[in-house]
């Protein structure tokens, strides 16, 4: 699995992570079923702009399996040489995070709750 990002079109703001067979010191070698990456789409050619798609990756696998989560992340737009990086805001991951968040912090005061009525 390559873990860096080709040198020919990647921006200077792009870096790639990669826990799987990284030369990273101090990456113990039973994290090598769990991978987070930034990584650039194909670059797409429309009228005077090249666009290219940005996502970050995380992937755990195990054997016989794995599971992958892709979401964007930013579009780069290059014109004449010069690249525009535009993030992008997923309301949906926005939301699903504040759900997560009230749903930990419910269950956290239940738990308190439950603490002060037992006797």
């Amino acid at each position: 699995m390559r873990c860096t990002l080709p040198t020919d079109r990647a921006p200077p703001k792009v870096r790639a992570v990669c826990l799987t067979n990284s030369p990273i010191p101090g990456i113990p070698t039973y994290m090598q079923w769990f991978t987070i990456e930034r990584k650039l789409g194909t670059p797409r050619i429309a009228g005077f702009h090249t666009i290219t798609g940005e996502a970050l990756a995380v992937q755990m696998r195990w054997p016989g399996g794995g599971f992958v989560w892709n979401t964007p992340v930013a579009v780069h737009v290059q014109r004449r040489g010069h690249t525009v990086v535009h993030p992008v805001r997923d309301l949906t991951r926005i939301a699903q995070f504040a759900v997560a968040i009230v749903t930990v912090m419910l269950v956290l005061s239940l738990r308190q709750e439950g603490k002060r009525d037992s006797p």
